[in-house]
Parts: C-alpha cells; sequence; structure tokens
C-alpha cells in the first residue's frame, strides 16, 4: 500500500515566497544628513550624478555643503586614435563646461562649507614624462587652452562668493597665462634685484 500511494503522489515544487519589496530607506533621511552623506563625494560632478537619482534629491545639489571642481588630468591618452590636436581641443571644450557649471552652481548664492576650483590640470604620471610646457620660468605639464577662458572679472566673482558664503575653507588653482607669468617674472626678478641692492649696503 505504501508503494502505491507513493507512486500516486504528485511531484509538488514548492515556490518561495516573493522577496519583499525594495524600501527606498536612505530618501526617508533628512536633508541634513542626506548633505553630510554628498560632502563625501569627491567632486561636484559626483554629487550633481547622486542628486538626479531621486526627485527627492534633486534640490541638493545647489545646498550641498562641499563643491570640488577639478579640470583632473591633462594627460594624452597614449597609443589612441585622437591626434593631440582634437585632444586638446577636446580638453579646452571641457574647461569650459566646467568653468560655466561653477558660474551656475556659484549663482544659487547659497552657503557652503568647502568650496574647492582646480583648474590647473593634474599631471596622471608619477614619473613626469610628459613635456612640460614652459610658461614665464614656470613649467606645466599639460597646455593650459582655457587660460583665456579665466577672466579676472570671473575670478573676482568668485573671490567676492568665497568672502560671502563659504564658512570654511576655499581654493582656488588657476593657470598662469604668458602675460601673467612674464610680468610675476618681472616683479620677482626686481625683488631679487632689491634684496641685492640691500645687501651691498
Amino acid at each position: 500500500m505504501n508503494d502505491t500511494t507513493n507512486s500516486k503522489k504528485m511531484n509538488v515544487t514548492t515556490i518561495p515566497a516573493a522577496a519583499p519589496a525594495a524600501v527606498d530607506l536612505i530618501s526617508e533621511l533628512d536633508d541634513d544628513v542626506l548633505l553630510h552623506i554628498l560632502g563625501f563625494l569627491p567632486s561636484a560632478r559626483d554629487v550633481a550624478r547622486a542628486t538626479v537619482l531621486s526627485r527627492r534629491w534633486r534640490h541638493l545639489f545647489g545646498i550641498a555643503p562641499r563643491l570640488r571642481f577639478d579640470v583632473g588630468p591633462g594627460s594624452f591618452a597614449e597609443g589612441g586614435d585622437e591626434d593631440e590636436e582634437e585632444h586638446g581641443a577636446r580638453c579646452h571644450d571641457a574647461a569650459r563646461r566646467l568653468i560655466a557649471g561653477v558660474d551656475a552652481c556659484l549663482a544659487a548664492d547659497v552657503d557652503v562649507d568647502v568650496l574647492e576650483i582646480f583648474l590647473v590640470y593634474t599631471d596622471k604620471s608619477k614619473h613626469g614624462l610628459y613635456k612640460r610646457v614652459a610658461v614665464g620660468k614656470r613649467f606645466y605639464f599639460h597646455d593650459h587652452r582655457h587660460e583665456a577662458d579665466v577672466t579676472p572679472s570671473l575670478v573676482g566673482s568668485w573671490l567676492r562668493f568665497a568672502e560671502r558664503h563659504v564658512k570654511g575653507s576655499f581654493v582656488l588653482e588657476l593657470p598662469l597665462n604668458a602675460a601673467a607669468a612674464a610680468k610675476l617674472d618681472r616683479e620677482e626678478a626686481a625683488a631679487a634685484e632689491e634684496e641685492d641692492q640691500a645687501d651691498l649696503l
């Protein structure tokens, strides 16, 4: 009897219980906590990317406590299909967009804890094997084609914003243009000459 009962039993597969629906706990956090978390992101671009993930977060980009704008490395990709001129034009375009992004973000007139604006290309290589571009007596590893886009009035508006709205640290790193570098070289040479004259007396 046992054998017939077993043979008549149907093979039933068990269906696992439905997984609970994903719960968005992050969106339930207070804006201050979300802003604190966004403050750990390395750049304003990353903050902007994070804030588009949820409609509730979109207003947070304009009030993020830390804003870091950086043109990044200016190295020329070796072995690529892009020639140096095309690469330079693409980097210049990206730098112009970054400058416009800085202006748009600062136009919100909101207080921030930290503001960092880096418009000098960094060197990806730790060995410094790239050609060095002379600007006066100073050298950069990369040609800064956007130096003319960084006007005194633009820098002045950033400095005024920092004076009024930055509660903590403010860093502004700008490329020297050839005229400014030459003027700085002349001033340093004149100061050194005055020092030498004073030592002779």
